[in-house]
């Protein structure tokens, strides 16, 4: 009773199957251009739970959205979704030709979540628009970044943190302690008087 209560709420366009299907086949698109950098890069291994994390936020907020209040002209917005669909078509041919390009996995990811908050924007108004676009945005920390910037950035930290580990291991090493050895030296030509002699060594004990 409660689902049916609240998808009698929900605005006619999110009841038609034809926006779910078109929004199902884009981001079926990008999660397929992305699945090769999830499974062969150690390092974006975690993509794959990514969706479902977003999913999941979208589930939990949708119970408490707020009211729809649609814009008056939404022209506008319309024209937007045209033109980031008709952007989309190149670019994920593109990507079928260069799975590694990661500027394009940034263009569809992007293009993806802009349409998704706009139609959020056409059916709700502000308040929905703003309301979803967390679970929205929060879909690009699957995306691989570019290699140059990943390079400054992962490389840089990886080399700050090498620095710190390095001074932290100097700090707590204790210096080796100063060992004075007295030796006895005996004159050769007196068989009853010893002449003792020291010597003095600083030497650092085996580790």
């Amino acid at each position: 009773m409660i689902f049916r209560r609240q998808l009698r709420s929900v605005p006619p366009l999110f009841q038609l199957p034809l926006p779910r299907v078109y929004f199902g086949v884009i981001w079926f698109a990008v999660v397929r251009h992305l699945r090769p950098e999830w499974s062969l890069n150690p390092q974006y291994g975690y993509g794959w739970s990514v969706p479902f994390l977003a999913a999941y936020l979208l589930w939990k907020r949708w119970p408490d959205r707020p009211v729809s209040s649609p814009p008056a002209g939404a022209t506008f917005c319309i024209l937007l979704l045209v033109a980031c669909a008709l952007l989309f078509a190149p670019l994920r041919f593109l990507g079928e030709a260069n799975p590694d390009w990661r500027l394009l996995s940034w263009g569809l990811s992007t293009l993806a979540v802009t349409m998704s908050i706009l139609c959020l924007f056409r059916v709700g108004g502000w308040s929905w628009a703003s309301y979803f676009a967390f679970p929205l945005v929060f879909f690009l920390v699957a995306v691989p970044w570019p290699t140059q910037l990943e390079d400054v950035v992962i490389q840089g930290l990886m080399r700050a943190v090498t620095a710190i580990n390095v001074w932290f291991l100097n700090l707590g090493r204790r210096a080796p302690p100063s060992v004075t050895v007295t030796s006895l030296k005996w004159a050769p030509d007196s068989s009853v008087s010893k002449r003792p002699a020291t010597e003095c060594a600083r030497f650092k004990p085996p580790s």
